[in-house]
């Protein structure tokens, strides 16, 4: 079960990555303008910004990390990093994750704009508690 788990985190993982890389590389994918892209996708209002490409390229080699972390800790594969990481990795992740997702229902009053916020309360957060329960699986499992 702990295999298809770090499986299923690894490729839900990567194509948000992959999605991350595509909107560093410009694109406003999936809606047309930049000012939907960034009360859509980013929960601000256009005036204030998106997050810059090197942001988010940025965030996108941090989701692929995360994608990857799950494959080493259960020895799918080896990556040159000290046992100790191993570990202590997944407990990372999985505060990241369960506070993230966390955030969108304990703070409801943050500054976001719609539709993000909907988007944010129905998919990204539950996705992230559900990514933070992955993580918790794994770290008992080692």
């Amino acid at each position: 079960m702990i295999l298809f788990i770090a499986w299923l985190v690894f490729i839900v993982l990567a194509g948000v990555s992959a999605l991350h890389f595509l909107w560093a590389s410009g694109s406003t994918w999936p809606v047309k303008d930049p000012k939907q892209f960034a009360r859509s996708v980013a929960g601000v209002d256009s005036d204030k910004g998106s997050p810059g490409m090197g942001l988010t390229a940025l965030v996108a080699l941090l989701i692929l990390a995360a994608a990857v972390l799950p494959l080493w800790a259960i020895n799918i594969i080896s990556l040159p990093l000290p046992e100790w990481c191993r570990l202590t990795s997944m407990w990372v992740l999985f505060v990241v994750f369960f506070l993230r997702g966390l955030s969108t229902y304990a703070l409801p009053k943050l500054p976001r704009t719609e539709p993000f916020k909907s988007l944010d309360r129905c998919y990204f957060a539950p996705l992230c508690l559900i990514l933070a329960a992955s993580y918790l699986s794994i770290v008992l499992s080692l």
